[in-house]
């Protein structure tokens, strides 16, 4: 990527939360899809236990979002691979598990 799009990656190396990838979305822009659609899943399943098979950028949003956290602070933060993350989606947003 550094040598096919120098000019994204020297905006990605300043702020990848907010740097559209090539073609792409930022992960600013699938933060917010991805809160807007778990928004939309809690409310039409309300009181229910749901599961939802994703990857690490959108884990990454998602926990941006329930610890209201700067998106720096992510990059210090380890997501196994194949792992469970367990999150109270409502009013109150928490996060009940992480690598589990």
């Amino acid at each position: 990527m550094q040598q096919a799009h120098p000019e994204w990656w020297e905006s990605d190396q300043q702020d990848w939360y907010s740097t559209p990838y090539p073609g792409g979305e930022s992960m600013l822009d699938v933060a917010n899809r991805v809160e807007s659609m778990l928004n939309e899943l809690a409310k039409n399943h309300a009181g229910r236990h749901i599961g939802v098979v994703t990857h690490w950028g959108v884990i990454c949003a998602v926990l941006i979002s329930v610890l209201k956290i700067d998106q720096e602070y992510m990059k210090r933060v380890h997501i196994d691979n194949c792992g469970l993350t367990v999150v109270h989606w409502g009013e109150e947003k928490s996060l009940l598990r992480l690598n589990a």
